[in-house]
């Protein structure tokens, strides 16, 4: 998982296996720097570990692939602790802490990153007189439209700024008042350059017509190449926070010597990693005997309430995508009013067929959002669902989604994730993603009724 997520140039982290090298490279300065001076194992830590594996089990039942990840440098920590004591892990506690910057994690703040971005290229567009009118994440230009999409957010800027600053600050600076600045003075920098990123890329659009290279073609290493002139003053800055910490420190670290290790730590070794593997198989010793979710069904029904089928019964070109699911789609009518429908079921989920994962997709890949929010259903067995607004081919349009997991219906993907942890216990796998779309005609306030009155007749049957 952490290769493919280091090997993607076009992520926000394909700085994953740099950053591990210079854990690497930081762990042997430390260890030199503080070597114990007694190697043994500390049992005190066994429940540590058994703690966090357990842990780990538990998040690869509910299918939580990032979070289990960002547990594996404390993982680390515990065995270090286990096998040659708690001194040995204080030693490695920085150059294992360090991985975080590589660990995927940071994508809680991207939605947070993306909005942020948007609200400041706007203001930049409308200050300077652009040619351009701003709706959310989109920038429509004489020439044609930009999109600040999630890739567009910063993160990856973001995070490699901050793992250089934090490179540094651990190998050279001695005060934690100087780290903090320099690691703000990075953000900063990583934010500010991605700011003039895309406003750049917004102006060669329109004064090119959309026909510019950049605009055309690649803008990947233009996007590097204002983030390595940004990140320039900030090493003139670490330098000269160096400076100030070294008039201020007059103490000079010393290293202790190292000692062998004794004939326990190898029995130690090998009980760790008995337990450790014990532990890791627990999943298939407490397989979870699913309760049946009913007869599969291949075919949404004729008729909802007073919505019946369309003709030929085929969905527009909304094109949503669960992996590995049993997937339904159908368009329905009344009079003149359709509304699209689309079910993903997962009887049984597994690590390769499961509700909420990535690559699984509401939208399509047509599909331009321009805003999202949870909404309220009033007269539903559905209470709330995550609310859609955007434009598919040019046409704007509303798409509603929830899902149902072991029976519980959630708006959100933590709604879905909390309910699989009530499901496991209940002994339930089962789970589904419901989505229904109209367009906006005459407008949206028209389209929310119509889909609140789909609601209210259909909901119970398509769970």
């Amino acid at each position: 998982m952490l290769d493919e997520a280091w090997s993607n140039i076009y992520g926000a982290f394909s700085h994953g296996y740099l950053v591990l090298v210079l854990c690497l490279w930081l762990a042997v300065r430390d260890w030199r720097a503080a070597t114990p001076s007694h190697l043994a194992p500390a049992w005190s830590a066994a429940p540590v570990l058994l703690v966090l594996v357990i842990a780990l089990v538990a998040m690869d039942i509910l299918f939580l692939n990032s979070t289990r990840l960002a547990v594996l440098p404390l993982v680390f920590l515990a065995s270090v602790a286990l096998t040659f004591g708690w001194s040995a892990a204080r030693a490695l506690f920085w150059p294992s802490v360090f991985l975080y910057f590589a660990l995927p994690q940071w994508w809680a703040i991207n939605g947070v990153l993306q909005s942020f971005t948007s609200r400041i290229v706007s203001a930049l567009v409308s200050l300077t007189g652009l040619p351009a009118y701003v709706e959310g994440n989109f920038i429509r230009v004489p020439a044609g439209m930009f999109e600040i999409a999630s890739g567009c957010s910063g993160l990856n800027y973001l995070v490699a700024a901050l793992s250089l600053a934090g490179f540094y600050a651990l190998m050279y600076l001695r005060r934690w008042k100087s780290r903090a600045i320099l690691l703000a003075a990075a953000a900063l920098a990583a934010m500010l350059s991605n700011f003039v990123r895309i406003y750049a890329l917004i102006m060669i659009g329109i004064a090119s017509d959309m026909q510019h290279y950049l605009i055309r073609v690649e803008h990947l290493y233009f996007g590097w190449a204002l983030f390595m002139a940004a990140m320039v003053p900030v090493l003139f800055l670490a330098r000269k926070l160096d400076d100030a910490d070294a008039a201020a420190d007059s103490g000079a670290a010393s290293a202790s010597s190292g000692a062998g290790v004794p004939a326990s730590v190898a029995r130690s070794t090998l009980a760790a990693a008995l337990l450790t593997a014990l532990l890791l198989v627990l999943p298939e010793v407490i397989a979870v005997q699913t309760q049946s979710a009913g007869a599969t069904v291949t075919n949404l029904p004729a008729q909802l309430g007073s919505w019946h089928l369309a003709s030929g019964g085929a969905p527009s070109d909304w094109e949503p995508a669960f992996v590995n699911a049993q997937e339904q789609r159908a368009a329905y009518e009344q009079g003149s009013q359709r509304v699209d429908v689309y079910r993903a079921s997962y009887p049984h989920q597994s690590r390769d067929a499961h509700v909420v994962r990535t690559e699984n997709d509401f939208f399509g890949a047509s599909w331009r959002l321009a805003e999202q929010h949870s909404a309220s259903v009033g007269g539903s067995p559905v209470e709330r669902v995550s609310e859609s607004r955007g434009y598919l081919n040019e046409r704007e349009r509303l798409i509603w989604s929830w899902y149902v997991v072991a029976g519980k219906p959630a708006a959100t993907k933590l709604g879905a994730k909390l309910a699989e942890m009530r499901g496991f216990f209940e002994r339930r796998r089962d789970a589904a993603a419901l989505a229904i779309s109209t367009e906006c005609v005459p407008d949206c306030a028209a389209a929310r009724e119509r889909l609140t009155r789909f609601m209210q007749e259909s909901a119970a049957s398509l769970q």
